[in-house]
């Protein structure tokens, strides 16, 4: 046994001598191969003992599917871990097949050719060989050990040589490079949101727990994780809710809605690790403490892990600061795109926007997070809110579905907070102005309990139209008599909507004959509707404008009753159809009733 064992070693020093030497082979490998196809898996591991990697794989690359190819009867396959990389057991005649397979079956001790600590090499007909493949953990025989300073790629080198037995000599070489791991710094991250602040008393709680994964399958089976509080006299009365991703499941300890007794440590165990993509755990400490009046300052959390064997896990021990007792100051900031106009009169909520931005402003905390229960009102100075009165998104911009409700004849609005935000965004306001509103601007005041308080301006009301006149003086009990020109000018292109103007005369005074209707400006779409009266008269518009108009309504001549008061005659104008609110929106007095027997004084000097 000796000698033959001699003998191998023999040929595999001449072999090697051989390669040294075969310099023009060296030009047929990795990055344009002729021989054989170099592929692999890797598994995300740890710098550690008995890590389980991927494998390392090469197959014939050539038309009759071997390696049998420019002369080569055998081929001797080696494998080569990086330094700082090892078999956790150094293959022999008796393991080999637990290190490497030969096309689709274990290898066999005459296969067997040699190993070290971190090289096994093997040696199979070229002719009936299509692919070999090396397993690094195959009944955990060939797992590997890594080096607690290794980070990074774990790459094994894969060899293939072409024996010619017959001539005894090499009649080719090459190599591949194969990545079969990964070696991450720590398998499991533990993080917290910012805490909350809190008062002191039952059901209070903290920020949100992250527990990430870095690689599928972590944490073991029967991992239990731990969550200790440090802070004394703070217990758990309630258990928090946790959830998990990518397959994991757990037996937890942690199950009902209420403990029995408080207690400082809670934990749950793994009952079915991460497949394929590493887990991400959240666990929501949501209204979990129970803080006595002796507490102050932070309220911090240990979390830890064991194994199922009792012995430390792979999550070190993490203290976080999950809540804080204190008080939270909460500021309205960061007010943007309040340009934007809202026209009075429409019948349909308007987005305070300016140009394509929406109105919005922040309410961010000092101190912690904005406390969770807590109510926020918001009140419209004119004009109330549309079904949805505005949109609530957290710091990175995603929409928070907190129920949000109006009253004051939804005038104003209300929701509650939740907690674990430093800050929320209110955006989209949504309003119906009426027609009889003053143009200004359009504000909303903020109170409730979590501590904001103020007033923000988000934009301007303005009428979508105005209205002029000259105003002559008419003779009371006058037929016929001449009034000024009305001229109803446009705010904006399209401000005046399909439907119908109405003007509407006081009492006592009618129309003689029909006025004129004519656009004077812009492209409205605008005519004298048959709807017209002797009291009021009637605009169809029948096509909004694409540039701001005018519409003047001339030849205009009033009968004066005896109802009539002395004094302007005020015209009232409103929208009306399926997109006006039909409230008047603008008055005009294009007239003025004086006495047939008023008298002028001239006096000359």
């Amino acid at each position: 046994m000796r000698k033959i064992r001699r003998k191998w070693l023999s040929i595999l020093l001449t072999l090697a001598m051989l390669v040294g030497l075969m310099v023009p082979f060296a030009g047929t490998a990795a990055a344009d191969t002729t021989y054989g196809v170099y592929r692999g898996a890797f598994n995300y591991i740890d710098a550690d003992t008995n890590q389980s990697a991927g494998y390392a794989l090469v197959e014939a690359k050539d038309d009759t599917n071997n390696f049998a190819k420019d002369g080569a009867e055998y081929v001797f396959a080696t494998v080569t871990l990086p330094s700082g990389v090892k078999y956790n057991k150094t293959a022999d005649q008796n393991s080999v097949g637990e290190y490497v397979y030969i096309n689709e079956d274990l290898a066999e001790a005459t296969d067997f050719y040699g190993a070290t600590s971190n090289s096994v090499t093997v040696k199979v007909s070229a002719d009936t060989t299509t692919r070999i493949k090396f397993l690094f953990d195959r009944d955990k025989a060939s797992t590997l050990d890594v080096a607690s300073d290794f980070s990074g790629d774990v790459k094994a080198t894969v060899e293939i040589i072409g024996w010619n037995e017959t001539e005894k000599k090499i009649v080719w070489v090459e190599s591949g490079v194969v990545t079969i791991a990964k070696v991450v710094a720590k398998d499991v991250s533990v993080t917290a949101d910012d805490p909350e602040v809190i008062q002191v008393g039952s059901g209070k709680s903290g920020a949100t727990i992250t527990i990430q994964e870095t690689r599928a399958g972590a944490l073991a089976v029967g991992e239990a994780v731990y969550f200790q509080i440090e802070t004394p006299d703070v217990k758990f009365s309630k258990e928090p809710k946790v959830t998990a991703t990518s397959g994991m499941t757990f037996n937890p300890r942690l199950n009902g809605d209420s403990l029995s007794e408080p207690t400082r440590l809670l934990y749950f165990r793994v009952d079915t690790p991460s497949q394929v993509l590493p887990a991400k755990i959240t666990v929501e400490l949501d209204r979990v403490f129970d803080v006595p009046p002796s507490v102050t300052g932070d309220i911090k959390v240990t979390v830890y892990s064991k194994k199922s064997d009792g012995t430390k896990g792979k999550i070190s021990d993490t203290t976080l600061t999950v809540a804080r007792v204190g008080t939270v100051s909460v500021a309205i900031t960061d007010v943007k795109n309040t340009g934007g106009t809202v026209y009075a009169g429409y019948k349909d909520p308007q987005t305070v926007k300016e140009g394509n931005n929406s109105a919005e402003f922040k309410l961010k905390a000092t101190g912690g997070n904005i406390a969770g229960d807590k109510v926020v009102t918001v009140e419209l100075s004119a004009g109330k809110f549309g079904s949805t009165p505005f949109a609530i998104k957290d710091k990175d911009g995603k929409s928070l579905n907190w129920n949000i409700k109006t009253y004051n004849d939804g005038k104003s609005a209300w929701f509650e907070t939740s907690s674990g935000y430093s800050e929320i965004k209110l955006t989209d306001f949504s309003v119906v102005v009426d027609g009889d509103a003053k143009a200004g601007d359009l504000v909303v005041k903020i109170g409730g309990t979590a501590g904001a308080s103020g007033e923000v301006v988000i934009g301007k009301i303005a009428k979508p139209f105005t209205v002029s006149a000259t105003a002559p003086q008419i003779p009371y009990l006058g037929q016929g008599q001449a009034a000024g020109d009305i001229v109803i000018t446009e705010a904006a292109a399209g401000t005046i909507l399909r439907g119908q103007l109405v003007l509407e005369l006081p009492e006592g005074i009618t129309f003689d004959g029909m006025p004129s209707v004519k656009v004077t400006a812009g492209n409205i779409d605008a005519k004298r509707s048959d709807d017209t009266t002797s009291s009021k008269l009637v605009i169809d518009i029948s096509g909004e404008s694409g540039l701001a108009s005018t519409i003047t309504v001339s030849g205009i001549k009033y009968n004066v009753s005896r109802s009539a008061l002395y004094g302007d005659v005020v015209v009232k104008v409103k929208g009306d159809g399926e997109k006006w609110d039909g409230k008047v929106i603008a008055e005009v007095a294009n007239a003025t009733i004086v006495s047939p027997t008023k008298r002028t004084a001239v006096f000359n000097i």
